[in-house]
């Protein structure tokens, strides 16, 4: 059998309280939208014609918006390189949360590949949402001030 990486005790509290908060500012936010999409629809409805003269603000919105993903995409693709680096998965200095088996050689440069396959296409994907936005909001406001 290979060697395994043990498992930090602390590491393990800490990715626990982190999923909770997480889990908890989401679930937050998410009722706090739910509770207001009818005052929220309004002020938007209110204030379109100043957001379209401004398109770059709902894209500056928008890129706050999708920002945690385009963190944690970064992250992956850092792991997917240090990966690919050292030979092994996971790299040096990263702590697990549970024994993990240690994978070294090309089966861990694979797997770095992978991570970093898939990390660009979530930035990718994650980064065009606010451009897609300004596009839309940019069409509109040249249909309706045509110069």
């Amino acid at each position: 059998m290979g060697k395994i990486q043990r498992a930090d005790p602390d590491t393990r509290r800490w990715a626990f309280w982190l999923t909770f908060v997480v889990f908890a500012l989401g679930s937050a936010s998410l009722f706090g939208v739910l509770a207001n999409i009818s005052s929220m629809e309004a002020w938007l409805e209110e204030n379109l014609a100043y957001l379209l003269d401004n398109v770059y603000l709902t894209v500056i919105c928008a890129f706050i918006i999708v920002s945690p993903v385009i963190a944690g995409a970064v992250y992956l693709l850092i792991l997917g390189n240090r990966t690919i680096k050292e030979g092994q998965f996971p790299p040096d200095g990263y702590a697990v949360s549970r024994d993990s088996p240690l994978i070294e050689g090309p089966d861990a440069r694979t797997r770095g590949r992978i991570i970093q396959f898939l990390s660009v296409i979530l930035l990718l994907a994650v980064m065009s949402i606010p451009l897609i936005i300004g596009y839309i909001f940019y069409s509109i406001s040249l249909m309706l001030n045509p110069a």
